[in-house]
């Protein structure tokens, strides 16, 4: 049997290159899970799960071990499959006389898990750094501290929204509705999550079919911008054109970006915490049209033209004559107004069909 509860599923996404200011990602996390015990506030039934995502590794950070409870209890023997194993650090929570037991327990168990995982991260980061040192050095030897690691580094935050997208759909007999918020930390602005576009997009039409509302939130953990960042740059940027955004378009939510630390807690309350339904009877911030990017199948780059596929639709940045999807191949007629963009002569682009 259903209930009326809303399964909220939270999205770290922290980039472990940066080290960022320990206070300002203490105040971060703190209005976070703020936020999320106000879900925990609004019914008994409503469950929050946590989740981690860094370019070196995912995690679970945070689950209601109710949901496991109702799973080994379930009949379905595929439910019974779909229990989590965590690698939790077993302590003990000392909860004072001015703590809800709950919440202090969801408090403790995600900052002690966050602690090990972004340990375990910077670990092998430090580590995957250590050995590219020698081969960088051989590269450059004039220059042996410049140390390029980023193209190593994509975000894997695909992963993390299809683990959501699961844990979800294994546990709707329990919650009618669901919603997945993602909290981008100290992402660059311009990111586009471009190294993962398809796979973002995926998961993006698979929450829209399954009706789950995605939000997105962007913080700027760097304080040397907070005097320079003026107060409406908080709300969204209708310059600003990111994936992030088209997913949200895509499933009816909302993107935001603060770059005031200190206003986490009170944009989050006010663009965030109404559902789908409510929103239209709340006062909130326009949202901007946005142009949704594009990315090209080769090279996976942001593009405003492109040479497209007329068969499967797929997009490129440098023309083909063949199509490396669907293995179509392109019509000679149309070579000639190719080669004339291109600058080139149109028995270039003929020899090449041979």
């Amino acid at each position: 049997m259903s209930s009326n509860g809303v399964h909220v599923v939270f999205i770290i996404d922290i980039l472990i290159k940066p080290r960022f200011d320990n206070a300002t990602l203490l105040q971060c996390l703190n209005s976070i899970l703020a936020f999320g015990n106000s879900f925990l506030m609004q019914s008994g039934n409503n469950k929050l799960t946590i989740l981690g995502s860094s370019p070196i590794k995912n995690s679970i950070l945070y689950v209601d071990d109710e949901i496991n409870s109702k799973t080994e209890n379930s009949n379905d023997d595929s439910k019974k499959d779909t229990k989590i194993d965590f690698d939790y650090v077993d302590c003990e929570i000392n909860i004072t006389d001015q703590q809800n037991e709950q919440f202090a327990m969801i408090t403790e168990t995600f900052r002690r898990n966050f602690s090990k995982w972004i340990e375990d991260c910077r670990e092998r980061y430090g580590k995957l750094l250590l050995n590219n040192t020698s081969t960088e050095n051989r590269a450059n030897p004039e220059n042996p501290n410049n140390i390029n690691t980023n193209s190593q580094l994509h975000s894997l935050l695909a992963g993390s929204l299809a683990q959501a997208l699961c844990l979800i759909h294994s546990y709707q007999n329990y919650n009618e509705s669901a919603r997945i918020i993602v909290f981008s930390l100290g992402a660059d602005p311009t990111d586009t999550y471009s190294s993962q576009y398809m796979k973002l997009i995926n998961c993006f039409f698979a929450a829209q079919k399954i009706n789950v509302l995605i939000d997105a939130c962007a913080i700027n953990l760097r304080r040397e911008s907070e005097e320079s960042s003026p107060l409406s740059a908080s709300l969204e940027d209708q310059f600003a054109s990111s994936v992030l955004q088209q997913g949200c378009d895509l499933t009816g939510g909302r993107f935001i970006r603060i770059h005031k630390v200190g206003s986490i807690l009170e944009h989050l309350f006010w663009c965030l915490t109404p559902s789908a339904n409510e929103r239209p009877q709340y006062v909130l911030p326009p949202k901007h049209q946005i142009t949704p990017p594009a990315a090209c199948c080769c090279h996976r780059k942001i593009l405003d033209l492109g040479f497209v596929c007329s068969v499967c639709l797929s997009i490129y940045c440098q023309f083909s004559p063949f199509c490396s999807t669907c293995n179509s191949n392109l019509f000679k007629s149309n070579l000639n107004q190719i080669a004339k963009l291109n600058g080139m002569k149109s028995a270039d682009y003929e020899s090449i069909m041979e």
